[in-house]
């Protein structure tokens, strides 16, 4: 039975790595790189895969015995071959390192990174067309994905430092970070804080020139403790005991392009297996894109270099000499610019002059406005004389009537074992009938509105109700512009004719101009010029009652005043 069996995907052909007698097998966890692997502790339950599948890594361990790890191995000559933890006489397996068939040999125990960089190593000799090993599986593809296309739009490689170091901040779970870019011609490594260099360092000492000379990558439980660890350079920020991370950036050179640091509290755990994996993967994906650039400036200064050497042997020789010897003079000099743009001052200077000259005359107006209602100023609010019962309602609102047309029929109670009365309530004029407040069969009490009466040729007038604090700065002659609701396309100008000379509350404003608006207020007035107005090209009668927004000037000013308000108050010295 197996002891661990984590197939990524159910394919035979898929890379696979087997493991048989090893203490610890899921410390190699395949799905961290993105593959199939099998864990056996029986010889025989290996042997039984190595003969039905094939197997592209074969790792044995110390729990089975000497003979049977040589029997799983000689089964296995396709497979890159690891040995760990063992003991006893190893030179039985002399044979198989004499043939290239065991990757590497381990006589104790390693660590978790060790094993888990062997094991990565092994599969990498398999070639990327066999075993493709992935982002490791703690990261999330859409970090990487993130990543690559950030740093696909870097142009600069401090901006592809400065992004290689969050990313190593992130992906390996540090409190600190850094990417430190080798220059090859001061030997020397710089770090970059928002694009600009901020540190120079020697190559020579740190932990982090320690990895760029030989290509290792180095991880520290307890930085301070370790003798090639510079402070200054490797954790300039931290503080003593801190964990360190140190990967390499490798290069198409022979020196790597420069290193990555990450560094951890030392209270933190120490950098596992799979955060290594992940920084080391940072650092090729940064190397890729660091060689990228560098190429592409070399390219750019051989292409300026080729340029430059061609301009200055623009003409031949035998051109000049030709110029020369028939005594020619020089030509009329190339105007470099367009016949109009000699204008362009005169054309400033016309522009600056009609924007002054605007600012001077131009100006700005203060408006106030408010609703407004339209009253007939010949209104007649006829009431119940009496109370009694109304029969009957001969006119509606809208109706014309002449003097003399019976309106409404009331009937009232008689004297005591008496008929009741019937009154008739008739025009006293030709008038319009404006709101009609009774019906049939309706009590009404004596005092009581019944009806209105419109005398149309008495005209019409308008009450503007404004914010108390208007109050002040209103008069009459002021102009007024009305706009009646439900007629966009309206528009009376028409002038303030009656300002009162106090400001009154919202409810003495409804009784005055009919619309209920709180706090302090004041109402104006204005009579309309016609009874009539037009919009959107027809002619309308006003009728009483009628609704409207009204806009009233009540300052104007130049509007050099807003340009320069000091001249304000020159202006009102002078007055």
């Amino acid at each position: 039975m197996p002891l661990v069996h984590q197939p990524i995907k159910e394919d035979r052909d898929s890379c696979l790595l087997l493991t048989c007698g090893l203490k610890k097998p899921a410390l190699l966890a395949g799905v961290r790189f993105g593959i199939e692997q099998l864990d056996y502790a029986s010889p025989k339950e290996a042997l039984t895969v190595l003969t039905t599948r094939s197997v592209h890594v074969l790792v044995v361990g110390p729990l089975i015995a000497a003979a049977d790890q040589l029997l799983v191995l000689d089964a296995s000559p396709e497979s890159v071959n690891i040995a760990l933890d063992l003991d006893g006489d190893l030179s039985r397996f002399q044979p198989f390192i004499d043939a290239d068939r065991l990757f590497y040999l381990s006589k104790g125990p390693l660590s978790d990174a060790s094993i888990h960089s062997i094991v990565a190593a092994a599969l990498r000799r398999q070639g990327d067309s066999v075993c493709r090993i992935g982002a490791p599986r703690g990261l999330p593809e859409s970090a990487e994905a993130d990543f690559l296309i950030r740093l696909s739009f870097q142009t600069e490689p401090a901006h592809v430092c400065r992004l290689a170091a969050d990313a190593a901040l992130s992906w390996a779970q540090g409190d600190r970070s850094q990417c430190l870019l080798y220059d090859a011609q001061f030997d020397a490594l710089t770090t970059f804080h928002g694009g600009d260099a901020t540190q120079v360092e020697a190559a020579a000492t740190g932990v982090a020139g320690y990895s760029l000379r030989t290509g290792e990558t180095v991880a520290l439980a307890r930085a301070s403790q370790d003798p090639r660890f510079d402070a200054h350079l490797d954790d300039p920020q931290g503080t003593p005991g801190s964990r360190l991370l140190v990967v390499p950036v490798p290069s198409a050179g022979s020196a790597p392009a420069g290193v990555i640091t990450v560094a951890r509290h030392h209270a933190s755990p120490e950098f596992s297996a799979e955060c290594i994996e992940a920084v080391r993967s940072l650092a090729t994906l940064t190397s890729a894109k660091l060689s990228e650039l560098h190429f592409r400036a070399t390219v750019e200064d051989r292409l300026l270099q080729h340029t430059s050497s061609r301009s200055e042997n623009l003409f031949l020789r035998e051109a000049i000499d030709h110029h020369a010897a028939q005594g020619q003079q020089p030509g009329t000099p190339m105007l470099g610019l367009p016949s109009w743009l000699r204008w362009s001052p005169l054309l400033n200077a016309i522009i600056l002059g009609a924007l002054v000259l605007y600012a001077a005359l131009g100006r700005l107006n203060e408006y106030a406005s408010g609703p407004a209602r339209i009253r007939s100023r010949g209104r007649e609010t006829l009431v119940a004389g009496v109370p009694g019962l109304v029969l009957s309602v001969a006119v509606g609102g809208g109706d014309r009537v002449k003097a003399g047309d019976l309106l409404i029929q009331i009937q009232t109670p008689g004297p005591r074992n008496s008929e009741p009365v019937r009154s008739q309530l008739r025009a006293s004029r030709d008038s319009l009938i404006g709101d009609v407040r009774v019906h049939s069969g309706q009590l009404v009490g004596a005092a009581e509105p019944i009806l209105t009466l419109v005398n149309e040729s008495s005209g019409y007038e308008a009450s503007v109700i404004l914010p108390g604090s208007m109050a002040p700065k209103l008069r009459a002659g002021m102009p007024m512009v009305l706009r009646i609701d439900g007629y966009p396309d309206s528009s009376e100008r028409l002038t303030v004719t009656g300002v009162p000379g106090q400001i009154i509350s919202g409810t003495e404003a409804t009784q005055l101009a009919g619309s209920l608006t709180a706090g302090p207020i004041v109402v104006v007035r204005t009579v309309l010029k016609s009874s009539t107005f037009a919009a959107n090209g027809r002619t309308y009668y006003y009728q009483d009652g009628m609704t409207a927004a009204a806009e009233i000037i009540v300052e104007s000013n130049p509007m050099l005043f807003s340009l320069v308000p000091r001249l304000r108050a020159i202006r009102a010295f002078l007055r």
